[in-house]
């Protein structure tokens, strides 16, 4: 072939592909790139096994699903991230992106948030969670609090009604007399008003103490008996039904306003769909749960009395509820209002509850 006859082929060629070009259009454009998830650190004091750790996670799971994968919690259980007592600290310095608070670990931090930590004020999760998030959406005060920790909360989580679970039997008002009694937050003032000696120590702690005897007992719900392993070292339990204390899932400030407005949406609609849930997994089934493993254990389990019962809900009120009230309204802070709420709601939502008749 010619050298002009190889020129003319090339020529004809290039002006089939740019025709082809020309016809088709542009190829089209990479699709765009999915964005990361956004990645939140979550810290908590139990270990991943524990009922409570269980309910928990049911939100922050929720939340990953109806996100589609949008937002992803990372989870440290067990103190990974931040022990118990520090995890306010943590969230306020950006360690944690979200943690679970328990005001008793601190009370001197958040004093009005322990209105949550009263016994005597009703004995049901689901109550007590929706009462909290009304309180907490009718007194300003109480988000001013968290706001010096650049935190507000995502979750109400109460744990259950809490027994004591002892060495020795304690079946009645008299056999707290002398018992060294382990106890959180304002639980300490029930029971020493109870004749008891009121042990400040965490959870972790609580198994040695009672095995080597430096204690005689807890206060605490079946899921938390449990959880720790309680039931292979003490052998009484009496269900008194004391108000379990208020655990709060919190989440740093900063972090919840760098969110989109949907996810945003996305987690406040899922604490309300939670609660339900959260219920459920703790105190009807991990509760559940719980008590029959203390059984097999060879725990016996007491009902206390209604007289008994009725008799320390009078205590609660006359030497804790309103001398509490009354000590925050010292300090400023409207204990009254908060305890009149509180109690209102709780009452409103028992006449609600779903779960009454279960």
């Amino acid at each position: 072939m010619s050298r002009w006859s190889a020129l003319r082929v090339l020529t004809i060629g290039v002006a089939a592909v740019l025709g082809v070009i020309f016809i088709a259009g542009p190829p089209a454009p990479s699709p765009a790139q999915t964005p990361p998830p956004i990645v939140l650190k979550m810290g908590h004091w139990v270990g991943p096994k524990a009922v409570f750790a269980k309910a928990i996670d049911w939100y922050l799971a929720e939340a990953e699903r109806r996100t589609e994968g949008r937002l992803r919690f990372e989870r440290y259980w067990a103190g990974s991230l931040a022990p118990g007592p520090e995890l306010l600290d943590a969230l306020e310095s950006g360690i944690a992106d979200v943690a679970a608070v328990f005001p008793a670990y601190f009370p001197g931090k958040t004093p009005l948030h322990n209105y949550g930590q009263l016994p005597c004020i009703g004995d049901d999760v689901w109550v007590r969670n929706m009462a909290a998030r009304d309180l907490h959406n009718t007194v300003p005060e109480l988000q001013k609090e968290l706001d010096k920790f650049n935190t507000m909360i995502l979750f109400y989580a109460s744990t259950s009604s809490y027994g004591i679970l002892s060495s020795t039997p304690v079946r009645s008002l008299e056999d707290f007399k002398g018992k060294r009694l382990r106890v959180a937050g304002e639980q300490a003032k029930l029971v020493g008003a109870l004749g008891a000696v009121p042990v400040g120590i965490q959870a972790p702690e609580i198994y040695t103490a009672v095995e080597r005897r430096t204690i005689d007992g807890t206060l605490f719900s079946p899921s938390g008996v449990t959880a720790y392993g309680l039931q292979d070292v003490a052998k009484y339990y009496s269900t008194w039904d004391v108000s379990g204390p208020m655990v709060y899932l919190g989440i740093n400030k900063t972090v919840w306003n760098r969110l989109p407005r949907d996810i945003q949406q996305i987690l406040m609609d899922v604490q309300l769909k939670g609660m339900e849930s959260y219920h459920r997994l703790y105190q009807i089934e991990g509760d559940g749960e719980s008590l029959e493993l203390m059984r097999r254990a060879k725990v016996e389990i007491y009902k206390v009395s209604r007289e008994h019962r009725a008799r320390t809900q009078a205590i609660c009120h006359e030497q804790l509820l309103r001398p509490w009230a009354e000590r925050m309204e010292s300090r400023g802070l409207p204990g009254r209002r908060v305890l009149e709420v509180f109690q209102e709601r709780v009452a409103a939502y028992e006449r609600q509850n779903p779960f009454a008749s279960r």
